[in-house]
């Protein structure tokens, strides 16, 4: 059943999907549609591979399978009992199921899923006698069906499994880590250009500096992962995988630039270099135990800063602490394109210098804004 085009759809944070559309056709994805949080394309098993390996900004890919129309409970689950489960996958896989509903034929998304479930064991019964069964943890394979309003019935496999922002790389978390997708997001839409020096002056545990360092060099994010649920599936090319993957690290190389990051906590510093060691990055990224309001700009021409400074969220700010911000990118880092992102609203209005672009972005639940102010000669233009 998957051996043939069919449709993808990448999944992304709010504000990224430009992003992802950009990469998936520079992936050589065909008919690229962007839609609300997601971007769908066509492609074959290959592109499926690579896909999850190189996206940056994705958070899963999704493959469709099956895409009918039921007017009704009883037309859903004949739809989905006509779909052929026992040849994508094997009847010892466990699985798990969820589900989206925006019509009036489901008023409760979980009983949905679970007409999905009984379609699937059913199924496995009839054709093989045995059923598969469920994983609430860690399952093998994951079903995805998105019913519309018009009662388009959309049925999906997830061929990533574990969410793609967990790249394999990161072992010691901050107290506030930035999601892996959203850095990689985040260094794209600065437009910065892989080779101008980068500095991260409130570091946490690294992700920002170790996600612009792949994307400087080239390297497939998901290189760090073995598991992926497409593996699971019938039918997995390991050869045609292996190749896909070889391929990829081919064209990757060490970053030609500086990438340098600060943090006052010690602790929390560590954690960033343990992160830049298993990402086997530790030679390209300098890490210091700074303070970055004691700190001042310590190259000549011009430079980038990016960071995730904290929003008073999760980690508390004084009320300057926005303010004093704004006074050391004006007095202390001249020459400088400084971009930061921050749920703190209202903080974001004492940084005291204007800012030339805002985008709004979603960091898990939490209403962010990406901010840019381009500094030059302590000034700001």
């Amino acid at each position: 059943m998957l051996n043939k085009d069919f449709e993808i759809i990448a999944k992304t944070f709010m504000g990224l999907e430009q992003v992802l559309a950009a990469e998936v056709q520079q992936l050589g994805g065909r008919d690229v549609r962007i839609l609300k949080r997601s971007v769908s394309f066509k492609g074959d098993i290959g592109t499926v591979y690579k896909a999850n390996l190189k996206l940056r900004t994705a958070l899963s890919v999704l493959v469709n399978i099956r895409t009918f129309r039921a007017h009704d409970q009883k037309g859903y689950s004949k739809g989905l009992l006509e779909i052929a489960w026992e040849e994508l996958f094997d009847v010892e896989k466990t699985i798990s199921v969820s589900a989206i509903a925006n019509n009036a034929m489901f008023d409760n998304t979980m009983y949905a899923a679970l007409l999905v479930k009984d379609a699937i064991v059913d199924r496995f019964r009839d054709k093989v006698g045995k059923r598969p069964s469920v994983s609430k943890t860690s399952p093998d394979i994951k079903v995805n069906v998105h019913i519309n309003a018009k009662n388009i019935v959309s049925v999906n496999l997830d061929s990533s499994g574990m969410p793609l922002f967990k790249r394999g790389y990161k072992t010691g978390i901050g107290a506030a880590p930035i999601n892996e997708v959203l850095a990689a997001g985040i260094i794209q839409l600065t437009g910065w250009d892989k080779r101008m020096p980068l500095l991260d002056p409130m570091c946490g545990s690294g992700t920002l500096l170790i996600e612009a360092a792949l994307y400087a060099g080239n390297i497939p994010p998901g290189i760090f992962r073995s598991e992926f649920a497409f593996k699971n599936w019938k039918g997995f090319d390991k050869e045609l995988f292996t190749t896909i993957k070889q391929g990829l690290l081919e064209r990757s190389k060490d970053p030609d630039t500086k990438l340098v990051g600060f943090d006052l906590d010690r602790e929390t510093l560590d954690k960033a270099i343990e992160n830049t060691e298993n990402a086997a990055l530790e030679d390209l990224i300098e890490l210091r135990e700074e303070d970055f309001f004691q700190s001042a700009k310590e190259i000549l021409g011009r430079q980038w800063i990016i960071f995730n400074p904290p929003y008073n969220k999760r980690i508390g700010t004084e009320p300057d602490f926005y303010q004093d911000i704004g006074d050391t990118l004006k007095q202390k880092y001249p020459n400088s394109n400084v971009w930061f992102i921050s749920a703190d609203l209202e903080g974001i209005k004492n940084v005291g210098l204007r800012a030339t672009r805002r985008i709004p972005l979603m960091n898990g639940d939490l209403d962010c804004r990406l901010v840019n102010y381009d500094i030059v000669e302590g000034k700001l233009r």
